[in-house]
């Protein structure tokens, strides 16, 4: 029949994830939001420094150890049984889950008085957010096919740079709004700025939560495993030991760089480029904006580009590219107290960030079977989040204080940080793509 006809053209034109799964981009989007929510819970601590500093007379050192290693040891280890479970539960329920309890951590958090129950409050955040990434990307995988699979990526992960912005934005105006009247609420009493700032983030996260439930869960690729097909995967990975050795000493050295430099540009602004907490909020909060958007844009297109290009290694290669990248704008950092130059920078580095991020995380479901992708995120998470997010921000506060010895010289142990270890990390990059595409070489 004609209009029949007219159908099956119009059909095998669309793409395959269109045909499959009408609500694809829909998923995507409230995944980001989901994403970006996460972030806004880990990330507003950031702007809060001095005034958690002041609270409980902590140094840097301690700071950094609040902000990394307190949420890395459970978002790491929590990881490994949850990335199992993401490759055999439902998803969307396991999602709904962790961000009801990272958005009570958070509420925990701002109820904090002293250094450890602050700490165990992180612990707590980090090992309900350990789901999200294993879930959402596993989701994603299922949703679009490897050559499509760049733009929804990069989203979420831009989501995680908007999530910043919230961070800066909302923290700056809650310190701005609360800095010379703090409230008595019913049964905590009277906080400090802070800590209705970081109530308010909680209580956020929370109201947000019920979206999820629009969220259907997808048909996986294959069915779902048992554990004996799940330690099927783990020797899979162990066959392929080199080429995963090198890759996630990779993504290992990737964190820490990203993280150590990263986390460090709110103290820059603060110390030496002579903006208040709140200016710097409404900077950073600008420029993560900008920069998530470019970092969605050019991310996604870059890495499907390159995947294009190059199907076994060209994501790996566009990845050694942006961290030269990421070398080069550390360079303004010689003169933090021209402001313009250091927001150009930070934009620059986030979309490059954004870029290194849709490579990498479209890569990875790419490696192994359908069914063990939730499990190689968290082991990713694992390795590259202990050493990374644990360490990377503690690293620069050790040069700060033990090397340079003053707190108001941040930006240059930032860039005698990050030169080498972004360095580092792209070498590792290079000597892992012969590795994969011999593997991907012989899967084909």
């Amino acid at each position: 029949m004609p209009g029949s006809d007219k159908r099956t053209q119009k059909e095998s034109t669309m793409p395959a994830s269109e045909l499959r799964h009408p609500g694809a981009w829909r998923t995507v989007w409230i995944l980001a939001l989901v994403w970006a929510m996460a972030m806004l819970d880990r990330l507003i601590l950031l702007l809060l420094v001095p005034g958690i500093k002041a609270s409980m007379a902590l140094s840097d050192t301690e700071v950094s150890l609040l902000y990394g290693l307190a949420f890395a040891i459970c978002f790491s280890v929590v990881g490994i049984p949850l990335g199992h479970l993401v490759d055999r539960w439902n998803r969307r329920n396991l999602l709904l889950a962790g961000m009801l309890g990272w958005s009570a951590a958070t509420l925990a958090c701002a109820l904090s008085h002293d250094f450890w129950t602050f700490f165990a409050a992180r612990m707590v955040l980090g090992a309900f957010q350990a789901v999200l990434a294993p879930a959402a990307i596993s989701i994603v995988a299922d949703l679009f096919p490897t050559e499509q699979r760049g733009k929804p990526t990069a989203l979420l992960l831009a989501a995680s740079m908007f999530g910043g912005a919230l961070a800066n934005f909302v923290g700056g105006a809650l310190l701005d709004h609360f800095a010379d009247h703090q409230p008595v609420l019913p049964l905590v009493g009277r906080l400090a700025a802070w800590q209705l700032a970081l109530f308010g983030a909680g209580l956020f996260s929370l109201i947000a939560t019920p979206l999820l439930l629009l969220v259907h869960e997808p048909p996986r690729e294959s069915a779902t495993i048992g554990i004996g097909e799940s330690f099927g995967m783990i020797a899979h990975v162990r066959r392929h030991g080199a080429m995963f050795l090198l890759l996630f000493a990779a993504f290992v050295v990737i964190a820490v760089a990203g993280n150590g430099v990263g986390n460090w540009w709110p103290a820059v602004f603060m110390r030496q480029s002579g903006l208040t907490p709140t200016e710097t909020g409404v900077v950073l909060g600008s420029v993560s904006l900008i920069g998530g958007i470019g970092a969605a844009v050019i991310g996604g297109a870059l890495s499907d580009w390159a995947a294009r290009r190059d199907p076994r290694t060209g994501r790996l290669k566009l990845t050694a590219v942006a961290l030269v990248g990421q070398m080069i704008v550390l360079l303004p950092l010689l003169q933090p107290q021209f402001v313009p130059g250091i927001v150009i920078a930070l934009s620059i580095s986030v979309v490059l960030s954004g870029v290194v991020g849709a490579a990498c995380y479209s890569l990875l479901p790419d490696l192994v079977p359908p069914q063990g992708r939730g499990l190689l995120i968290a082991m990713y998470q694992f390795v590259g989040n202990l050493i990374g997010f644990g360490l990377g921000p503690t690293a620069v506060a050790l040069v700060t204080n033990e090397v340079l010895r003053a707190e108001t010289r941040v930006a240059e142990a930032m860039m005698l940080f990050g030169l080498p270890i972004y360095a580092l990390a792209g070498v590792f990059v290079l000597l892992a793509a012969p590795a994969v595409r011999r593997m991907r070489a012989a899967a084909a």
